[in-house]
């Protein structure tokens, strides 16, 4: 089995794009597009090719399988437009309106689980060594103090969504005693 990258993102930049478009914009269209495939940022579909393969070593005919990746061109199109890319009229037309469309590179993205889970696991540790704030325990002490620092530096944090940060870290970190040395 075979992976391979989204068929031919050349292509599909072409289709997207308004006729006459800077072949620079193609390209950087067609990178962009190959790396939020593989960041997993553009839905594909899978598909199951079997294909003959002939071993010139052995001489025998053989049918391989091999995954392909392909991208939806209203996809692409949407992510295209999402990320600053002139799209075809005609295309846009297609895809579903946009209610609050942020520029590109603007944080919306979100984070992945891996860096989330390591930035609470960071903020656990830094809460339980910094603060000596148990973050196991059912009532947390030292909130209020935690709270005003946040404020003091600008970070406009509820209490409500401070204890819920520190409640999932507090499940990424063991507590001290189940730690070993």
């Amino acid at each position: 089995m075979k992976l391979t990258e989204p068929g031919l993102p050349d292509q599909l930049a072409r289709e997207i794009l308004p006729p006459g478009t800077d072949p620079k914009t193609i390209n950087k269209l067609t990178q962009q597009m190959a790396w939020a495939w593989k960041k997993g940022k553009i839905p594909t579909s899978t598909v199951w090719l079997k294909k003959p393969r002939y071993n010139r070593f052995s001489g025998l005919h053989t049918e391989v399988t091999e995954q392909h990746h392909q991208i939806a061109l209203g996809d692409a199109a949407e992510w295209a437009r999402n990320n600053g890319f002139p799209v075809r009229d005609e295309i846009l037309e297609l895809l579903p309106p946009v209610d609050n469309p942020s520029p590109p590179g603007s944080g919306d993205e979100g984070l992945g689980t891996r860096q989330k889970n390591t930035y609470l696991r960071i903020i656990g540790a830094l809460l339980k060594d910094g603060y000596r704030m148990d973050i196991h325990a059912g009532k947390l002490s030292g909130i209020s103090e935690l709270l005003a620092d946040l404020e003091r530096q600008g970070a406009d944090i509820s209490e409500k969504t401070l204890r819920t940060i520190i409640k999932e870290a507090a499940e990424l970190l063991p507590p001290i005693e189940t730690r070993k040395p």
